[in-house]
Formats: structure tokens, C-alpha cells, sequence
């Protein structure tokens, strides 16, 4: 009697340990699974903003000369310098930004200085995303950009003053010398408003990124410290 229930108890008592096995095992392949399934769904990159007031510096990669530009043609820019924001680069060196001669005055010879203003408003990150610039840093108070601007523009107003015995006048320019923006000189520009780039953006930019040409310039010159060389000072952005 004894050996005909043995098996009976044993496989009341084996039965729970057998399921607890079998629900163990059906449990831990789906624990393994789930880590590479979560990988492969996570994107490169992710979406970055590009605050407001962000410094943008551009160099030039023509000669530009007021004796043959025309109003309304385009000039060639690009950006110099990585922008990074919170470790991630949203625009690269080398992108390009387009600029447009707004006016132009010939340097004529006793009859007026030379001048040549050109407009750059905005950019694009790769080759889509809307980037609005500024001459002047949003982050700077009216007045206390108005004094900085002062500041600035001081030394080119001594150079365009004319003295002799009589004192000092703004004359008009005695050789016709025109305005000139060379190549490799650079301007600092400032986004005017917040601009967020998907991570999809921030992909397509740094697959463009490996076709931007290389900026060939041996020294990029900072318009901003010239004063000694009046050709680059009759030159103005917007």
C-alpha cells in the first residue's frame, strides 16, 4: 500500500518545484531581450537648443572691394568656430552662411569716402533649420550697448578725421581709397531668438558637416581689432 502512494506523494510534492522551474525560465528570456531592443530604438543624438544671444563668428572667403561689388549680389561666408551646446555640437566649422551687398559708394578721389554694407540676417543648419543673426548681443542693454558701440567706433572716427592748420574736419577723401573686406577676416554675429534642432537635424548636420570645404586661411583677422587700416573700417554689417 505504501509503495503504490509513494509516487503519488512525490509528485504532489515535486509538482509546485517543477512549475516555479519552468515559469523561472519562461520569465528570464524576456529580461534578456529587452536591454538590445531598447538600443536599437535609441536615437544618435539628442535635440539640442541654441539660446538666444549665442555667439556666432563668420570669416569671410572672398575679397570684396567696393569698386566692383553691386548691390544685391551675394558674398561668401562660413562659420569659424564649432558651436556646442551642453557637450554636442549643433553647428560645425565650415558650414556656410550667405551675406548680401545692402549698398555700395565708390571711393572717388576729393568727392566722397567709400562704403560697403553687407547684410547677413540668417543661416542654416543643415541646410534647413532657420538661424536668425544679429550684429548686436541680445544679452547687452540698450545703453550699455550703445556705450559699447562707442567705444568701438572711437579710434575709426579719428582715423577719418582730417587735420591741418586750421583744425580738424571730416574732409572727403583725398585718394578715392575704396572699401575692402579681404578673405579670412571675421565678424562675430549673435542669434537673435531660441532655436531647437531635432536629433534627426543634429544628424543631418553632422553628416553635411563632412563635406563643408576646409577654411584655408593660414590667420583669421578679427575685423573688430583693425583700425590701422581704414579700407577694412569703410566696411559695415548688418
Amino acid at each position: 500500500m505504501i509503495r503504490r502512494l509513494l509516487p503519488s506523494v512525490l509528485c504532489i510534492f515535486l509538482s509546485p518545484l517543477l512549475v516555479a522551474q519552468q515559469a523561472g525560465q519562461t520569465i528570464a528570456n524576456p529580461v534578456l531581450a529587452t536591454p538590445s531592443q531598447a538600443s536599437s530604438a535609441t536615437p544618435t543624438s539628442a535635440a539640442v537648443t541654441i539660446p538666444k544671444g549665442t555667439k556666432i563668428e563668420i570669416v569671410s572667403l572672398d575679397d570684396v572691394s567696393s569698386e566692383f561689388a553691386v548691390a544685391g549680389s551675394p558674398v561668401r561666408f562660413a562659420v569659424a568656430k564649432d558651436i556646442v551646446v551642453n557637450g554636442v555640437k549643433a553647428i560645425h566649422a565650415g558650414a556656410p552662411v550667405t551675406g548680401t551687398i545692402s549698398e555700395v559708394k565708390r571711393g572717388a578721389a576729393q568727392h566722397q569716402w567709400a562704403s560697403l554694407t553687407i547684410r547677413v540676417k540668417e543661416m542654416r543648419v543643415a541646410h534647413r533649420v532657420r538661424l536668425r543673426l544679429t550684429t548686436f548681443d541680445p544679452g547687452i542693454g540698450s545703453a550699455a550697448g550703445d556705450l559699447a558701440m562707442c567705444v568701438l567706433l572711437f579710434p575709426v572716427c579719428l582715423a577719418l578725421e582730417k587735420c591741418g592748420e586750421d583744425g580738424c574736419s571730416k574732409a572727403k577723401d583725398s585718394d578715392g581709397q575704396q572699401a575692402l573686406l579681404p578673405r579670412c577676416v571675421s565678424e562675430r554675429f549673435w542669434v537673435r531668438s531660441a532655436v531647437t534642432i531635432s536629433s534627426a537635424e543634429l544628424d543631418n548636420e553632422r553628416a553635411a558637416a563632412s563635406a563643408y570645404p576646409a577654411i584655408s586661411c593660414a590667420r583669421i583677422i578679427d575685423r573688430g581689432t583693425i583700425f590701422g587700416q581704414p579700407g577694412i573700417s569703410f566696411v559695415e554689417f548688418q
